[in-house]
């Protein structure tokens, strides 16, 4: 038989869990590991060091043409890739809906 000090643990320890469990599909978490996952992505696609080079290397007046024709000459999984991470960052703008598990209700 289990004592009252086991028994509090155990049953502390299923509060530990359930609680890790929610925090980890909050919807803001969620946002958080595809704007993460977004991110690797893109830096996979486009090599950082090549397209900073680059833009330090126009002048200044001329960014806005650099950025236009980067956007326009590139390749669909890369514009899908910052499209996708626009959406995220525009969601974390709109409400966080309050998350109830179904064992709750």
């Amino acid at each position: 038989m289990q004592t009252a000090n086991q028994l509090k643990k155990s049953i502390m320890r299923r509060v530990y869990y359930a609680y890790v469990l929610l925090a980890l599909v909050h919807p803001a978490a969620v946002r958080l590991y595809l704007l993460g996952l977004s991110g690797f992505i893109l830096i996979k696609l486009v090599h950082v060091a090549a397209v900073w080079q680059s833009f330090s290397a126009i002048p200044v007046g001329q960014i806005g043409d650099y950025v236009l024709t980067t956007v326009v000459h590139a390749d669909w999984q890369t514009l899908a890739t910052l499209f996708f991470i626009g959406v995220i960052l525009a969601s974390f703008r709109l409400p966080v809906p309050k998350h109830t598990p179904r064992w709750a209700v």
